[in-house]
């Protein structure tokens, strides 16, 4: 029997990258799910296999017997409460969200002890940050055992085709305080601040940026420091954000209004390309380093890749619980060979 795999969100950038990738594997049987049947219907009409498609508004919808059956749902849009999350585990069904939100993390973390009482996988951390970051910090972190700081570093293209939310997500993070680990205790920040220079698609300087990975990974023993920061592949707009975070006019991009007007500027101009970049540096407290990278191009792309290539890993897992990639995957020199395979190739270094 094929195990039947419910995708939420199936008609979006990265939604509909990865049901392509599922539907060339034959022992998947798929359900599109969104908001409006219309864009499901033309994805639809584009695969191989014959597919379900169903709405659903994770804004909304309360019923939620759609989820009888399925082996996992796939959620490619943030979810505003538990709602679907404790349906899953009531229905038996594993669940995978690729968001990099951190109160969708908490909502999967408030749902952590009822998945595991009914053996129900919880994946997050799937895409670029966190989830590749995730999984070279613990190839780093085995490299340097008695690691005590973890540096991670984010490159993003101006070019990528990124949808609305990626672009909201970062703007309302440009001008925020948050907490990071460092030293052993936490340590208020802000973000776009604390620069450091390191070469990833060549030497440039990053900043201090409030994603989720470094809340993750901090709970790891050992680890005194953990930070995240953020660079765009163009070096002059990195700077501009740089200048405007230190005359505190970075608050702007909280306006709604603002956030339109940037998007729509951004859509349109030409302002850099599409590459990614994810490297991670491990420090000891004698000096040593460990560290390791991965770049390429379509960030959307490769979140799409490493999501689809976890699925038979979260399906045959005996875990249960809110679990991230770092900890589902074992092996990550393989499942970077698998990733390469029959796709838009990859750099990287362990």
């Amino acid at each position: 029997m094929k195990d039947r795999i419910i995708i939420i969100g199936a008609s979006g950038a990265v939604g509909s990258a990865i049901v392509k990738h599922l539907d060339a594997a034959s022992q998947y049987q798929l359900t599109l799910a969104g908001r409006r049947l219309g864009p499901l219907a033309r994805l639809k009409e584009t695969l191989h296999k014959d597919t379900q498609i169903i709405q659903v508004d994770v804004a909304r919808t309360r019923d939620t017997d759609f989820l009888t059956g399925a082996a996992l749902l796939i959620m490619c849009v943030d979810i505003p409460d538990s709602t679907i999350p404790e349906a899953c585990v009531a229905h038996g069904v594993h669940y995978m969200d690729i968001s990099a939100s951190q109160q969708v993390l908490a909502y999967l973390e408030a749902t952590d002890e009822a998945a595991r009482t009914r053996g129900v996988a919880m994946l997050f951390s799937v895409g670029l940050a966190p989830g590749l970051t995730n999984l070279l910090a613990a190839n780093v972190l085995q490299q340097l055992p008695n690691a005590s700081a973890l540096e991670i570093y984010i490159l993003l293209g101006l070019g990528e085709a990124h949808g609305d939310q990626a672009f909201q997500w970062t703007f309302d993070h440009l001008h925020r305080q948050y907490r990071i680990k460092s030293g052993g205790i936490d340590k208020r920040v802000k973000s776009f601040t604390d620069p450091k220079t390191t070469t990833l698609a060549g030497s440039r300087t990053f900043y201090l940026f409030d994603f989720a990975d470094q809340y993750i990974l901090k709970n790891i023993k050992g680890l005194k420091s953990v930070s995240t920061r953020l660079a765009f592949d163009n070096r002059f707009f990195t700077a501009l954000v740089a200048a405007l975070r230190t005359l505190g006019l970075t608050r702007i991009y909280r306006n709604k209004r603002v956030q339109r007007m940037m998007m729509g500027l951004l859509k349109k101009m030409k302002l850099g390309s599409d590459v990614y970049g994810v490297k991670v540096i491990a420090r000891d407290d004698a000096g040593e380093t460990s560290e390791a990278f991965l770049q390429g191009y379509g960030e959307g792309a490769i979140t799409a890749r490493v999501a689809a290539g976890m699925v038979p890993h979260l399906l045959n897992t005996k875990a249960s619980g809110l679990m991230h990639s770092h900890e589902l995957i074992q092996d990550l020199p393989a499942f970077f060979e698998q990733l390469q395979q029959g796709a838009e190739p990859f750099s990287f270094q362990l």
